[in-house]
């Protein structure tokens, strides 16, 4: 995330404004580009903060800290699942059908690294995700 401009700065760039400067002279007196002079001075013209909170209105994640630790849980019993037979873990324990990326993505933001699975899964038996309940067990 960019750093915050110095107050010296927003407070220099809203002065020339007012003495009618334009915003390319203000850039290359201060050494910053147009553009982010144009944004200051928008943003003081309309009475509101010169720097936007940074929080961008987002759709929630779809499995919560409670159903991250379960997939977690399972993973932790049964290493070698793939994302797509998590996702059917997912759907079977709570209902919630979500993409093989989203699995992917949270095992990244817990630390977890994506690898190569081709010679384990060689090597598995085939039992299909039906034969496995959701804590990682065979089913009988």
């Amino acid at each position: 995330m960019p750093e915050q401009m110095p107050e010296q700065v927003i407070a220099c760039i809203r002065t020339r404004l007012a003495e009618g400067e334009s915003c390319r002279t203000i850039a290359r007196a201060i050494g910053i580009s147009k553009t982010t002079v144009a944004k200051v001075g928008r943003r003081l013209r309309a009475g509101g903060p010169v720097y936007s909170d940074h929080t961008v209105a987002r759709k929630p994640r779809s499995l919560n800290t409670e159903q991250e630790e379960w997939v977690l849980n399972v993973l932790a019993h049964e290493p070698t699942l793939f994302a797509k037979e998590l996702t059917r873990m997912v759907f079977d324990e709570f209902s919630i059908q979500v993409h093989r990326t989203t699995i992917l993505r949270m095992l990244q933001r817990r630390g977890w690294m994506r690898t190569t699975c081709g010679r384990v899964a060689s090597e598995r038996n085939d039992l299909s995700v039906r034969d496995v309940d959701s804590t990682g067990q065979t089913r009988t």
